[in-house]
């Protein structure tokens, strides 16, 4: 068994404690407020996350594909990668299904797909609420099917799905409930595995205040998830045979996260059904790290890690280097 999170706002890495403390004196906005006016809230916290960036990668390629229905498909390549190289990942970004796009993961994607030496093709999805969460999730769900079958008519195997916060479940869902994703390789990133508002965890506790991502705002995403996925997606509940319909799942958490604790649920309960289940655990992370990562040396630092484990992950589903 994974010990449960005891990490407090003190644990975060000093630089992420320096942003928290300037970011608590700007105007509080509840996730109520925020909801209403989406749009202003996007742009707000767009601008506070560019701030953070990094800068874009020499090197890389951003190519526009055709979208599949309202879904936005944007390849990231490695200019150097061979032509045909089967390394390949499909990344579904988080946000709550209310909040950002790909342009504000592109740049860390970009460092991603240069340090995997592999293609990283990026989900621009429809956002909660100038669309129903089930429309939202159903677009998410068609476009991985087409994304995946497109890579398979290639002969590149199945790339490992990709997701971040609500972009973890949403890839972890679709492979249990898509038949043609069916034992699709996943990896995680700080994902959102509990819909229940029932349920309670230490890091909820420890991090509801955290401005990185607010227990009051979790709650607000919670309940749109619930509605986007209805009662049979609850990774908390998976039984064994669930479990085995998934392929390889590796796990990366910010210790000092509301999520955290979410994350080492998952892990115990797939190990004691049986699966294997990587887990990689970062000290001193918030949620949502990787968008910092171009002006916080310990959110590079663990981009950092985030990559070459992502990378290992794709040496063992068989994606060889190229």
């Amino acid at each position: 068994m994974i010990k449960p999170v005891t990490s407090t706002d003190q644990d975060l890495a000093p630089a992420f404690r320096g942003i928290s403390a300037i970011r608590r004196l700007s105007p509080d906005h509840s996730f109520e407020e925020a909801y209403l006016n989406a749009a202003q809230a996007r742009t707000r916290v767009k601008r506070f996350i560019e701030k953070f960036s990094p800068q874009c990668e020499d090197g890389v390629e951003v190519v526009e594909r055709s979208a599949v229905g309202p879904v936005r498909i944007v390849d990231v390549i490695p200019t150097d990668l061979p032509r045909g190289c089967p390394r390949r990942a499909v990344y579904v970004h988080g946000g709550g299904l209310v909040f950002h796009d790909v342009e504000i993961f592109t740049p860390a994607l970009m460092r991603i797909a240069r340090l995997c030496n592999c293609i990283v093709t990026a989900l621009d999805y429809p956002k909660v609420p100038e669309v129903d969460p089930v429309a939202a999730v159903q677009t998410v769900n068609e476009a991985l099917r087409v994304v995946v079958g497109s890579a398979a008519n290639q002969n590149a195997g199945f790339p490992a799905l990709v997701g971040d916060s609500i972009g973890g479940l949403m890839v972890l869902a679709a492979a249990r409930c898509v038949p043609d994703l069916a034992g699709a390789p996943l990896f995680l990133i700080y994902p959102v595995l509990d819909l229940s508002q029932g349920r309670t965890f230490r890091s909820r506790v420890i991090h509801r205040e955290s401005c990185f991502l607010a227990e009051d705002y979790m709650r607000g995403f919670r309940a749109i998830a619930q509605r986007g996925f209805g009662t049979e997606v609850d990774p908390l509940s998976f039984a064994a045979e669930d479990f085995e319909k998934l392929g390889p799942i590796h796990i990366v958490s910010a210790r000092c996260d509301v999520l955290a604790d979410e994350a080492v649920a998952f892990v115990d309960r797939g190990r004691l059904a049986g699966k294997t289940i990587g887990f990689t655990s970062l000290p001193g992370m918030p949620h949502d790290f990787l968008l910092f990562s171009g002006r916080v040396p310990d959110a590079a630092e663990g981009l950092t890690i985030v990559a070459n484990t992502l990378s290992g992950f794709l040496d063992g589903i068989g994606a060889l280097r190229c």
